[in-house]
């Protein structure tokens, strides 16, 4: 080689001279840079982590931090757990999914076929039907969740709880159509009861599944009502159950369960290494929690610690403003968490990666909730009427009538005003004016809304927001 090319030896060797030089310079150089580099590590970590100490003291202070262990419901003694009642009647429930299918399709047509099919599901289930009158009777209600596992735990028993819900309604309506129009309300108080039970999980997802349960029942009763004359005693336990329903107080507690047992629970994982932020911007939400992370997954997350800490301040910032719109009224808690949304889009720093990925969009949990709850004040309303029309004969002319008459009336949660209410032929409406807070005279109506949505998926003439939400009974 070298005698071909006579000069590519003593270049290489200038070559090799010459790294050898700048990785020695280099090395002496990184001998004071790197300590000055991990020093101002070590002061952006001590900064920062006071700073998030700072937070969260002052939040713990303002009651939107609580302990997890005051979070996290206590399993009571088992006879006293309705829980355990409950799982005794999902392994009696007698229901084929063919039967399953075409009793429960949505917006499915009860004619007298349908209603033959309710009969025998009905009769096919005692067992399970008196377990949950009983469980749902119960003061404590208690599912065993693996709240360690964070945004990976499971809560299969909201499903059971939803099946039974439309079981309920199934047994009122074999019930009505039988006559025993108080027995249909008897059902529907279960449900309620139902209802307030999934709220026992200090998760959004439980108030959630709530409201669906809530509008199952409100749809029930108001299919009940116009097939008879329910006795005032039957209205006004029924009523009363729905006034036991605090939505509100509820997505509180919830939204404040979500930040410790969930949101910070995540920065907590990635600090630790047990998740990392590919991990999560992938979705891959399943962890070992008893995994110990390699050195270099230790060594990254020392790196990233000083970044966690300002993202979970950011994350704790909005969470904060999200937990003052669920104490606010519409349409003032919308403004807040349509801002908060908006910031998340436009104003986020770019190191607050984890709080883009575990920060749910809370506009339609809030909408949600002041749904449900008008629909329940426009059931309580419509079974003030029907005990009004059993002692008086015929329907009050105003509410204003029907509160002179000794019933409290509930307000609209879309305005804080009295419900909408006219006579309309034998029977009534009863409605709210919904998030827009424009009153459509019930022609708009939320139900016919979704109906429609349910038939035609993507097609819809206006916002779900713009429909009132309706109460109607024929008779």
């Amino acid at each position: 080689m070298g005698e071909l090319f006579p000069s590519l030896i003593p270049a290489l060797r200038r070559a090799g001279r010459a790294v050898w030089r700048g990785l020695r310079k280099f090395g002496r150089a990184m001998v004071y840079v790197l300590p000055a580099l991990v020093l101002i590590h070590l002061i952006a970590v001590v900064v920062t982590g006071r700073q998030l100490q700072g937070d969260i003291e002052r939040l713990t202070k303002a009651g939107i931090i609580l302990p997890a262990k005051d979070l996290i419901p206590k399993l009571p003694p088992g006879a006293d757990n309705a829980a355990d009642v409950y799982e005794q009647a999902w392994r009696a429930l007698r229901m084929s999914r063919e039967d399953d299918a075409a009793l429960f399709e949505q917006w499915v047509k009860h004619d007298a076929e349908w209603l033959a099919l309710a009969r025998r599901a009905v009769a096919a289930n005692p067992e399970y039907y008196r377990l949950l009158d009983r469980a749902s009777r119960m003061p404590h209600c208690v599912f065993p969740v693996d709240w360690e596992a964070g945004v990976s735990a499971s809560f299969a028993h909201f499903s059971q709880m939803r099946q039974a819900a439309r079981m309920l309604v199934l047994r009122a309506h074999v019930q009505a159509a039988d006559g025993g129009i108080d027995q249909a309300l008897g059902s529907v108080d279960t449900l309620f009861r139902v209802a307030e039970q999934a709220k026992t999980d200090p998760v959004i997802i439980a108030d959630l599944v709530s409201y669906a349960i809530q509008g199952i029942g409100i749809r029930a009763l108001g299919e009940a009502l116009p097939r008879g004359a329910p006795s005032p005693g039957a209205c006004t336990s029924l009523y009363d159950q729905l006034d036991k329903s605090d939505n509100v107080a509820s997505s509180l507690h919830t939204i404040k369960g979500e930040i410790v047992l969930f949101g910070m629970d995540v920065f907590d994982w990635v600090r630790s290494g047990r998740v990392s932020l590919t991990s999560l911007m992938h979705g891959e939400g399943q962890v070992s929690l008893g995994g110990r992370p390699r050195l270099w997954g230790r060594l990254r997350t020392w790196l990233l610690r000083p970044m966690l800490n300002a993202d979970e301040r950011v994350y704790l910032s909005c969470m904060e403003r999200e937990v003052r719109a669920f104490e606010l009224p519409w349409p003032e808690s919308r403004k807040v968490t349509d801002g908060v949304s908006r910031s998340l889009d436009t104003r986020t720093p770019i190191y607050a990666i984890v709080t883009r990925l575990v920060m749910p969009v809370y506009r339609r949990v809030v909408w949600s909730r002041d749904r449900a709850t008008a629909g329940v004040g426009t059931a309580q309303i419509a079974l003030a009427l029907k005990a009004y029309r059993s002692d008086h004969a015929t329907y009050p002319p105003s509410l204003a009538e029907l509160g002179a008459a000794g019933w409290k009336l509930p307000l609209d949660p879309f305005g804080g005003k009295l419900y909408r209410y006219r006579r309309k032929g034998s029977g009534f409406v009863v409605w709210s004016l919904g998030p827009d807070m424009d009153d459509d005279n019930a022609v708009r109506d939320y139900d016919d809304y979704e109906k429609k949505l349910v038939r035609s998926p993507g097609q819809r003439e206006r916002p779900p927001e713009d429909y009132d939400i309706v109460f109607r009974c024929a008779r």
